[in-house]
This record gives structure tokens, sequence and C-alpha cells, in this order.
């Protein structure tokens, strides 16, 4: 059974350079290379392979640097499209902080490189999804029916008095602090063409959804319709997802918004392996094309 990979990292050697350069950590940017991502695909019986950008953003300095690191990145995802047909799709990055050049760089994007897949983190220094800076952004997404795939970043502020790798728990949080923010702020239902995939199973949306739902209308908040916009978003199982996250997810939205995802290379393949036994395990024999690739293929036209 082929699969489709919705959550797959892949690092140019322009942003791993540019990260390194600015002394980000090299054990936070694996080699990678497209034999090797073709390799693993090979290995574990996957298809297609939608290619994104991880945490760190790329923004250190200079805004027109951002820019046209954004555009070439996006270029080399593209490239990937051609060379190899029917393996490779790619998340396009946007040059944030710079709203309007984010809005430029979707429209060429989606114009030029026809694509309409889009990556985004958690938060840009601080500024998270759903806060109103965003709104021309949203607005041009949801314009050509985006396709939005999240990924954490390091939460903002973060506590340097606690030594603790942010793939630990931060990541969890920083995830569901950004969606919830955007439930706050209306993102996901005034913005309905925008169809968002949450990384790692959801985080801890499916844990809070009671407390956000029943909380939110005791402070007299306005109805946020915490679980209409729950089940209408998309979750990958990349990472340890299984199996007491797939459990709450089904409590939360049903099988044809759950995707297969691995995490590769941030995750190597012998963790993969244990990762990927515990999801033929947990996953019931008549869900499983749904869920390895039939409901990627829906979502991204594929």
């Amino acid at each position: 059974m082929g699969k489709i990979d919705i959550h797959a990292h892949y690092l140019p050697e322009i942003y791993r350079n540019t990260l390194l350069e600015n002394g980000v950590n090299a054990q936070a940017v694996p080699l990678w290379s497209e034999e090797s991502q073709l390799a693993f695909m090979n290995e574990y019986g996957i298809d297609y392979s939608i290619l994104s950008l991880s945490a760190p953003h790329f923004h250190f300095h200079d805004i027109d640097e951002t820019a046209a690191l954004a555009r070439k990145i996006n270029e080399f995802g593209a490239m990937l499209h051609e060379k190899f047909p029917g393996r490779f799709g790619f998340a396009s990055v946007l040059p944030f902080p710079d709203i309007q050049m984010c809005v430029k760089e979707i429209e060429y994007s989606a114009v030029h490189l026809k694509n309409r897949i889009f990556g985004m983190l958690t938060n840009y220094e601080g500024v998270y999804l759903g806060d109103d800076s965003i709104v021309p952004i949203y607005e041009k997404l949801n314009e050509i029916g985006a396709v939005v795939i999240l990924h954490p970043a390091d939460p903002v502020p973060a506590n340097n008095n606690i030594k603790l790798n942010s793939a630990l728990m931060d990541y969890f949080f920083d995830t569901t602090r950004a969606v919830t923010n955007m439930i706050v702020n209306g993102t996901i239902l005034k913005y309905s063409n925008i169809k968002f995939v949450i990384p790692h199973g959801g985080a801890l949306l499916t844990v809070l959804s009671d407390r956000l739902s029943v909380l939110s209308k005791a402070i007299g908040m306005k109805d946020m319709k915490v679980e209409q916009c729950l089940q209408s978003l998309y979750y990958d199982l990349a990472g340890v997802s299984m199996p007491k996250q797939y459990d709450l997810l089904l409590e939360t939205t049903d099988t044809t918004h759950l995707l297969y995802g691995t995490d590769y290379p941030y995750t190597p393949n012998q963790l993969y392996s244990a990762f990927l036994e515990a999801m033929e395990e947990k996953i019931p024999d008549q869900y499983k094309k749904m869920i390895y690739s039939e409901n990627a293929k829906a979502l991204i036209h594929f």
C-alpha cells in the first residue's frame, strides 16, 4: 500500500547554511539530500512526500535577505517537484515578519510555482498564528483555498532557566497555543477555505478541547464553536501519537481528517520503525488506506 507523507522535512543547502552561519546548533539541522529522502521513502513504502521546513525560521537580520531566501527555497521545492514527478510535493515558506512580502510570496507560489500548499510555524518572534497582524496573509490564503501545514517553533518567551529540549513538550504546548489563539480570534471559522494541518496528532488540543469549550462560555466569551473548529482541522500522526492521541482524535474529529506523517529526517529510521509498528497495530485495517493515502489525496488534489 503506497503512502503519502504529509509531514516530511527537507533542508536545502542554502537554508541549512544560513542557520549554521547564524549560530544554530548543527545538531538541530540534520544533513539531508534528495537521495536519502527517496531511500527512506522506498524503504517504508511511501509513494509521495510533501516536503516542508521545520523550525527554526530563517529570518535573522535583513528582511530583503529573508525574502530572497524564501524565494530560493520555494524554487528549490518546485525543482524537486518537477525533477521527481509523482514523488515530491512541497510547502512554500513565507518571509516573516514582513506581512506584505508574505502576501507577495503567496501570490508568486500560487501563480508561478502552481503551489497552494504552505508551511507556517506556530509563532514568528512571538507573533502567534491568529494575531490580527497576520490577517492579510489569511485573506490571501483563503482566496486561493490553500492547505497550511503547521509546525511548532520554540515558545516565546521561553524560560531559559528550564533546561528542556523543546521537542520533549514545548513543541506540543506551542502548537496548542497557536491553534487555540486561532480559535479564540475566529481565524478558523472566518477563513474556512484554508485547510489547516495540525502536527503530531493535534498536540494537546484533544486533551484541552472540553476545557476550552466549557470555560470559554463560563468566563463570558462569545461562542467560539470549539468543537466545530477542531472537527474541521486535519491532523497528522507523525511522532509519538500512538495509542492515546489516536483515541482522543477520534473523539474530536473523524478518520477522514487523519493523515500519515513521518517527521523524517528529524526522526531517525530506527525510531520511526517503532512508530510505524505502533501505528500499524493501532489503526484498524479498514481505515489504513484512508489515513495512509486517500485523505491526503483528497486534501491536496493529488
